[in-house]
């Protein structure tokens, strides 16, 4: 591959707060990887001016600028941002994280021997409004830098119920980006992952993760996961039940998983049971 392939950094964006804005789109403007396209889609934005921010970075020719006639909703902008993307490789960076320096530079660094990756993502740090900071995303048997088939990260989200993949660390080729639009918008909390298994279930998918903590994701009051977050399990679960029911499982497979799901409720509802 190209050892310096154009990226695209999309950020999608509504009414974000211009000190959060900045400082994401401060983040990606200071990578040391420097052949990016960064693709701001404003939503119809009605308490801030990123037009007017945006005046400040006019000179910086990788920046370019598109405000909705109407607010088009958060799925339809993530499918406006990955349609317009330039880039060989296309990710959604949310408005309100940070990239570290090397952050685009350590994924393209680790991809670039590796042809047949379509799929990258890496563990971030989780930093919240008091301060404190993590770095324990998940804990699954999978060594970082390895390339997997696609159904392996599948079977580790369906099997410890939880969407495993942190959304603005994800890079996708961009031809198996736009050949698995659209976003669902159904249920909206996991319209990242729906879009993640959809790419990860094709017989060819191949992906690979980093361990290198270069992107910090904010958790907030004001994000749209903070918004769910009560119903978190049950919508989870919504979205692994139909992904093993309708995605390219072979009859065996669908059997196990189920079997492991329902297993795993049992388990915890006899926890809850016996801790009450």
């Amino acid at each position: 591959m190209n050892s310096k392939p154009l990226v695209t950094i999309a950020l999608p964006t509504y009414n974000r707060s211009e000190e959060l804005f900045t400082q994401a789109l401060e983040s990606v403007l200071n990578q040391t990887y420097n052949n990016i396209e960064i693709l701001i889609a404003d939503n119809c934005s009605t308490t801030i001016n990123i037009k007017e921010i945006l005046l400040r970075y006019k000179n910086d020719s990788r920046i370019s600028y598109h405000k909705h006639g109407e607010n088009i909703g958060m799925v339809e902008n993530w499918n406006w941002c990955v349609n317009k993307a330039k880039g060989d490789w296309i990710n959604i960076f949310h408005d309100d994280d940070v990239m570290e320096l090397n952050h685009i530079e350590k994924v393209i660094e680790e991809i670039k021997n590796k042809r047949e990756v379509s799929f990258v993502f890496s563990i971030p740090t989780v930093f919240f409004e008091n301060g404190d900071r993590c770095t324990d995303w998940f804990n699954v048997d999978l060594k970082p830098e390895k390339t997997y088939s696609g159904n392996v990260f599948v079977y580790e989200c369906i099997k410890h119920e939880q969407n495993l993949i942190c959304c603005p660390t994800v890079f996708v080729k961009s031809d198996v980006y736009k050949s698995n639009l659209p976003f669902s918008s159904q249920p909206i909390f996991t319209t990242d992952l729906n879009m993640w298994f959809k790419i990860l279930m094709n017989k060819h998918a191949k992906f690979t993760f980093l361990s290198s903590h270069t992107l910090n994701y904010r958790i907030h009051t004001g994000q749209l996961t903070q918004v769910y977050i009560s119903d978190l399990k049950g919508i989870l679960n919504i979205e692994f039940d139909r992904v093993i029911a309708h995605l390219d499982f072979t009859n065996k497979s669908k059997i196990k998983l189920f079997s492991l799901k329902n297993k795993l409720r049992n388990t915890l509802s006899n926890f809850k049971s016996a801790i009450k």
